[in-house]
């Protein structure tokens, strides 16, 4: 019997005739293979596409009666279908695959309230537990490819940083020091953040954390003081630094992982509230090519506003992004998220004194600077805001940091309706298109 007579051909003739092409055998080496290959976890057969190939290229042209090569066509047919299914597992693996930074598919949306995680798969769905228990937890953080979630995890008066499944499933602390004023941000490759603590005498530090828990590493920073820092989307390995100098000030520095300073920003300040707040709310934009970031400005007759500065990631062409037409002197926007296209901006604006009385909305602008900013959403006395883009973004979440109430807004209506549920500002999953 042949290793075809499982086709159930026919004609007996047809058997006959592959047969007489080539006939089936064992190879003499096949024990060495399989003595090498038991010890071998293998792959599907179908994964290995030269396993279909005809290695025997040295066959003459039949003498006489020409013969129908039925092997080499049945081996034929065969690779047809295998590259038919091999094109569409890589077409499948292409649509399923997730860029770190860009549009993506709007997958749960994790949140805190009373205490506890939540996860709800839209806006209006129904809440599940996410990680619950004695403790306290809130401020949910997925990671950019949407398969791990951070969060803070609160007992007693102590804060910690955990990671976990996106199901929720393994918590782990990923930071064995209390987290006190902390900022964190998720690397590119989602396999890390990048942490900025304080320590309960007031020293601040700097960490990359891996997300496993495999152990934190403090990176020396000589003399600088860190305020908060993020990874540069171009996945070169760089990071984003604000921080504070003795000897120049507050100042934006990109930094290797190991602290080594590859470019100081040298970006003009006033200092009129300190370093807290100087040059405060940098963020990339996704392509990792634009810096945006606050400035302070001093004003006649009132004490400052901020604005929303642009600046290249190798350190030029420095431009402010544009306010509404007529806006009053006193107006300011800042803290800058770019949408998951890069192609617009949604800052907090608000008219007034800081800390006095004012009015605060979502300005949002484009990216280029190509038309001033106007404003979307509500209009709150008073309340700051936090502000997100859904993944594929065509919406905007705006959260009340006082009231726990968080906004749905449409960025190109400026509509907005609230939700039907209160907790704190909710993170958006990411996932495969």
């Amino acid at each position: 019997m042949t290793a075809f007579d499982g086709f159930d051909l026919v004609d007996a003739r047809v058997v006959g005739a592959l047969d007489e092409i080539a006939a089936a055998t064992r190879p003499d080496y096949l024990d060495d293979i399989f003595q090498v290959t038991a010890r071998t976890r293998q792959r599907p057969r179908w994964t290995f596409f030269e396993r279909w190939l005809p290695m025997d290229t040295t066959a003459t042209q039949p003498v006489g009666r020409i013969r129908t090569p039925l092997r080499p066509i049945a081996l034929l047919l065969i690779l047809g279908l295998l590259a038919i299914v091999a094109t569409a597992f890589i077409v499948g693996s292409q649509r399923h695959s997730l860029d770190p930074y860009g549009p993506a598919k709007n997958g749960v949306i994790a949140y805190g309230a009373d205490g506890d995680l939540f996860v709800r798969d839209s806006l209006t769905g129904a809440p599940r537990l996410l990680a619950g228990g004695p403790d306290v937890q809130g401020g949910a953080l997925f990671s950019r490819d949407g398969q791990l979630v951070a969060f803070d995890n609160v007992v007693g008066d102590v804060d910690h940083v955990m990671v976990a499944w996106a199901d929720g499933s393994n918590p782990h602390r990923i930071l064995a020091e209390p987290f006190l004023n902390p900022t964190a941000a998720w690397s590119p490759d989602s396999r890390s953040l990048v942490l900025t603590n304080e320590s309960p005498n007031g020293d601040r530090t700097l960490w990359i954390a891996p997300a496993d828990g495999s152990g934190a590493r403090q990176i020396d920073l000589g003399n600088l003081v860190p305020y908060d820092a993020i990874y540069n989307p171009s996945n070169d390995g760089t990071i984003l630094l604000r921080a504070d100098s003795v000897v120049d000030g507050t100042d934006l520095y990109l930094i290797d992982e190991t602290g080594r300073t590859v470019r100081k920003y040298n970006l003009p300040g006033t200092m009129l509230y300190g370093a807290q707040w100087e040059l405060a709310g940098a963020a990339f934009s996704p392509d990792g090519k634009t810096i945006a970031h606050n400035a302070v400005e001093d004003i006649p007759g009132d004490t400052a506003r901020f604005r929303t500065y642009l600046v290249d990631v190798d350190g030029t062409n420095q431009r402010e992004l544009p306010a509404p037409p007529n806006a009053p002197v006193n107006y300011s926007q800042a803290w800058p998220v770019f949408s998951p296209d890069g192609k617009w901006i949604i800052m907090e604006s608000w008219v007034g004194a800081p800390g006095g009385p004012s009015t605060n909305q979502i300005a949002i602008v484009p990216a280029d600077g190509s038309a001033p900013a106007r404003g979307i959403g509500p209009s709150l006395v008073n309340q700051g805001l936090l502000r997100d883009w859904s993944p594929d973004g065509t919406k905007v979440l705006v959260g009340v940091i006082d009231g726990n109430d968080t906004y749905e807004v449409d960025p190109v209506t400026g509509e907005y309706s609230k939700l039907p549920w209160t907790g704190d500002m909710p993170s958006w999953q990411r996932t495969a298109r």
